[in-house]
């Protein structure tokens, strides 16, 4: 399909171009965000799916048509899908028309919005060279891959992947957490701190080897919770046998470095 230059100069840009939030269930519903998290587009999402070249009046030049597919999300939390197709002139000319007209008239989406983001974040959702400019997420928090940031509803509430490790009781009865955050330069390898109820909730934390910035602290707080509850007996416990084995980790890597330089050194 062929793209104007002032869309394909902007669809060639290797920059997120934003994101889907598919979220299952009544409490779920389909958002379509920008790259800084604020909504395009609610309970529907957009993808085309195929073009083709199509000359309906033999006394006409043949012209461009690209089928879309619509996705909505239904009362019951489910989902319903379906095709239209429009000429794809129409589409780069009137997009905000288009998608009336696709989703229908109750369609809620940002329709005066001026740089295309809509159209963008649709084209890049639709090629498997660029879906990862558009990824689909399917739930309200999550760890962006490519930055490491806690991200909520596509906003980042943590600069660094925070999580909880275990749940300690105290002999008091108090519950506190042991958190860990990965070590940027050694992979398998965590920084560990412990901290109550309260200051996981205030984002009172601290790691002595990193700096944490926290942007919403109880998001954060949901953050990690929502994943920690989200784990079965086994991840959990492989979560603690890695922290109880990290010391054993740690030195052998120590040994190793100190062999492989004596080694080079030779």
């Amino acid at each position: 399909m062929a793209l104007p230059q002032h869309i394909a100069i902007r669809h060639g840009f290797p920059d997120l171009k934003g994101r889907i939030m598919d979220i299952p269930g009544i409490q779920g519903g389909i958002t379509m965000l920008d790259p800084n998290g604020n909504v395009l587009a609610k309970g529907f999402s957009l993808k085309i799916v195929g073009s083709k070249t199509i000359q309906p009046d033999p006394s006409k030049a043949p012209f461009e048509v690209a089928t879309i597919k619509v996705t909505k999300a239904t009362a019951d939390g489910g989902r319903t899908s379906y095709t239209v197709t429009q000429p794809v002139q129409r589409i780069f000319e009137s997009f905000p028309e288009v998608v009336r007209e696709a989703v229908g008239e109750d369609a809620e989406f940002d329709s005066k919005e001026p740089y295309d983001k809509l159209l963008l974040l649709t084209l890049a959702s639709s090629s498997k060279d660029t879906e990862h400019l558009a990824p689909t997420v399917n739930a309200s928090q999550w760890i962006d891959e490519a930055t490491g940031y806690w991200m909520d509803h596509g906003k980042m509430v943590c600069s660094r992947p925070v999580e909880i490790c275990r749940e300690i009781k105290t002999p008091e009865g108090e519950t506190v957490y042991r958190l860990r955050v990965p070590r940027p330069n050694q992979p398998g390898f965590h920084d560990y701190t412990t901290c109550s109820w309260d200051e996981l909730n205030s984002g009172t934390f601290h790691f002595s080897e990193q700096g944490i910035n926290i942007h919403s602290a109880v998001k954060t707080a949901m953050a990690m919770l929502g994943r920690y509850e989200s784990l079965n007996t086994s991840g959990r416990l492989k979560q603690e046998h890695e922290e109880y084995t990290q010391p054993e980790r740690e030195a052998k890597a120590a040994l190793d470095n100190t062999f492989w330089g004596f080694a080079r050194r030779r």
